[in-house]
C-alpha cells in the first residue's frame, strides 16, 4: 500500500471550560490564556516525537513476556453507511463504510511533556507515521472519498494510541445461492488482513463494544433487500508464507418477495 502523508493540526482555540466555569486545564489564579504559546507548546511535543520517528518501522508490541513485545495489536471497527448494488449477475454488491482502526505506538507516548498540552492531536497531511497495511480480501474496486478533502482521520492520544477513520467505497465479491428465489437469503462478507505482516507482527481485534455499528436507515436502504442480520467473526488463516490475523463481518440480505414477481 503506498504510504499516506500527514501532518498535525495545531489548535490555537482557547480550551472548552467545564461545569465549574473554568478552563480545563488552567488553575482559577493562572494567567489567560495564551493561543501563541499553546501553539509553540504544541509545535515542540511534535518536533520531540518525530525528530528520530522512522514511519517504515512498525511499534514495539505492549506484551513484554515476548520477543520484540509481540504483535502490534489493532483494534477494528466497522460504521456501515450504505448497501447498494447487489448484484447477482457478476456475485457482487457494494457498500459504503468507514473503517475505523486504534493501536498503540510506543514512539508516540507525550503524556509525559506537560499538563497543559491537548488530550490528543489531529493530524492532517504533512508528517509520516507508521500505519498498518490492511486490505480487503474480497474487494473488486474500491475508492476512498476525497471531496472537499480526503475523507481521512488521524488522532494521535497522549498515551500514543492511534486512531486511524478513513472512509470508503467498496464493491466486494458474493457467491450467492440463487435457488430460493425469489424468497432467498444471501449471505455475504467483508475480510480484512494485513497484506504483509504475519501474526508475529500483526493481529486485528474486534472493537469489543460495538464491533459494527449501521447507520440508521440502513436496513430499509436496498428496494429488493432487508439487511436481515450481521455479525463479526475472525478469519485467521495459513498459507505457504506464514499465519496472516484476519477479521470477517458477515451480512444476511432477505429479499423482499414481492420483487420477484
Amino acid at each position: 500500500m503506498d504510504p499516506y502523508f500527514f501532518h498535525f493540526t495545531v489548535r490555537d482555540q482557547p480550551p472548552a471550560t467545564s461545569n465549574h466555569g473554568r478552563a480545563q486545564g488552567i488553575h482559577a489564579d493562572s494567567e489567560p490564556y495564551n493561543a501563541t504559546a499553546a501553539v509553540h507548546s504544541e509545535s515542540r511535543v511534535i518536533r520531540t516525537l518525530l525528530a528520530d520517528y522512522d514511519h517504515r518501522v512498525r511499534p514495539l508490541g505492549t506484551d513484554t513476556s515476548k520477543p520484540g513485545y509481540g504483535s502490534v495489536k489493532v483494534e477494528v471497527n466497522l460504521f456501515l453507511r450504505s448497501i447498494s448494488n447487489v448484484n447477482e449477475a457478476n456475485m457482487e454488491y457494494t457498500l459504503q463504510l468507514t473503517l475505523r482502526q486504534s493501536w498503540k505506538d510506543p514512539r508516540l507516548v507525550f503524556s509525559h511533556m506537560g499538563p497543559d498540552i491537548p488530550t490528543f492531536f489531529v493530524l492532517t497531511e504533512g508528517q509520516q507515521i507508521w500505519k498498518p497495511d490492511t486490505f480487503f480480501l474480497n474487494e473488486k474496486q474500491a475508492h476512498r472519498h476525497t471531496i472537499d478533502k480526503p475523507n481521512t482521520l488521524f488522532r494521535l492520544y497522549k498515551d500514543g494510541r492511534v486512531l486511524y477513520s478513513v472512509r470508503l467505497s467498496m464493491t466486494l465479491s458474493c457467491p450467492m445461492n440463487l435457488r430460493s428465489y425469489p424468497m432467498d437469503v444471501q449471505k455475504c462478507n467483508l475480510k480484512l488482513a494485513s497484506y504483509a505482516y504475519t501474526t508475529d507482527d500483526i493481529e486485528y481485534v474486534w472493537k469489543s463494544d460495538n464491533p459494527i455499528q449501521l447507520n440508521y436507515d440502513l436496513v430499509n436502504s436496498l428496494p429488493q433487500f432487508t439487511l436481515s442480520n450481521y455479525s463479526s467473526a475472525d478469519c485467521t488463516s495459513v498459507t505457504n508464507t506464514g499465519r496472516y490475523s484476519c477479521l470477517q463481518m458477515d451480512i444476511e440480505l432477505t429479499r423482499e418477495y414481492e420483487y420477484g414477481f
